[in-house]
């Protein structure tokens, strides 16, 4: 048989090789997605019409900072108290510019009651002991209703948690702090859409 002269040879190994590299490229791409649905499966909305649902009182309604409960293993929660009144909640701090990252963030978010804190199975990406869960938009709030109670809360990825209410509601951060009641600013609401409320400096900031 006659041989395959050396350039033709050298064409098909890089070929192949670059067939190879666009497999492996494929592959962890669906590995990739595969584990972000397992662990998260709410985290991606799909839909650009959310509703921004907030509070009836507008800046009259009680804000709390919650803080960062992110969920996971031996992670503390926020714990919340309500009177039973429509509860709204929002996300203000996402980081962005990771892998596949989407212009606008979309956070789970966890509610039980604190009689029975959450616990973080890692296989299966589940959060045992959730009354409620439901995902945020980033610049938007979802509202939620709940009966009279305290109840713990986790998410995924959002940081900052607000909720807000126009009934009685108080709040504990991560640590065990008080959750700090969001001041009114300037137009006379609490942080726009293009800010967040930080914890360190008690204000809202701009990324």
């Amino acid at each position: 048989m006659r041989a395959l002269p050396k350039k033709k040879k050298n064409q098909t190994h890089w070929m192949l090789i670059s067939v190879g590299v666009v497999f492996l490229i494929i592959v962890g791409i669906a590995g990739y997605l595969t584990y972000r649905f397992a662990h998260d499966p709410i985290k991606v909305d799909w839909s650009s019409d959310t509703p921004d649902e907030t509070p009836q009182c507008g800046a009259a309604a009680t804000q709390l900072a919650l803080g960062s409960p992110y969920r996971g293993v031996n992670s503390p929660a926020s714990y919340f108290t309500t009177d039973g009144s429509d509860i709204f909640i929002s996300a203000r701090h996402f980081e962005h510019g990771g892998f596949l990252d989407s212009e606008t963030g979309v956070a789970s978010i966890w509610i039980g009651d604190a009689a029975t804190p959450p616990t973080y199975d890692e296989q299966s990406g589940q959060v045992a002991n959730t009354k409620v869960s439901v995902p945020v938009r980033e610049g938007k709030h979802k509202r939620i209703q709940l009966p009279k109670g305290r109840y713990w809360l986790w998410t995924s990825i959002g940081g900052d948690v607000v909720v807000a209410s126009c009934g009685i509601l108080s709040g504990q951060q991560p640590g065990g702090e008080t959750a700090p009641t969001i001041p009114s600013v300037g137009h006379g609401g609490a942080c726009d859409d293009q800010s967040y409320y930080t914890e360190h400096t008690k204000e809202c900031a701009v990324e």
